[in-house]
């Protein structure tokens, strides 16, 4: 059974990334848990982003006056509320039910991009459906392989 260190439910709600990604996992059944927590090879790729994320640094100013201050920014044209947007990621409904449907709930508030995967388990128009009246910029996840018979 997975029992990461310190992630005891029923004492504390989940806060910072490093619990979601520490403590998340053991809300999954083995199978599901095992394709989030995977990686390809030798997980290189995986090492070195976490690897950049943990050199980022944030000094928060203390008594500034914030009530000017935006995040708001632009991508290819596409106005955002911040420069943080949903990568494309397969198969949500391992995650959640209602799959890409409840991530589209879950940032429906929220002026970003979401790049629905190509691997996606909800189809298509049901997500762009969902996300037709919110302020979600949906793009998506295109792959062209050589072998286009089928």
């Amino acid at each position: 059974e997975y029992e990461p260190f310190n992630c005891d439910f029923e004492k504390f709600d989940l806060v910072t990334v490093d619990e979601y990604d520490r403590c998340g996992p053991a809300k999954l059944p083995l199978i599901d848990r095992n394709y989030f927590l995977g990686a390809a090879g030798r997980r290189t790729t995986y090492k070195r982003n976490k690897n950049a994320f943990d050199e980022i640094k944030i000094v928060p100013r203390m008594l500034r006056d914030v009530s000017e201050n935006t995040m708001e920014t632009s991508t290819l044209g596409l106005n955002v509320d911040f420069p943080i947007g949903l990568s494309p990621v397969a198969l949500h409904k391992l995650a959640h039910p209602d799959g890409e449907l409840a991530t589209v709930a879950g940032i429906s508030p929220f002026r970003t991009i979401m790049i629905l995967s190509s691997f996606a388990s909800t189809l298509l128009e049901e997500v762009a459906r969902a996300a037709r009246n919110t302020s979600i910029h949906l793009w998506m996840q295109m792959y062209i392989f050589d072998n286009r018979t089928w």
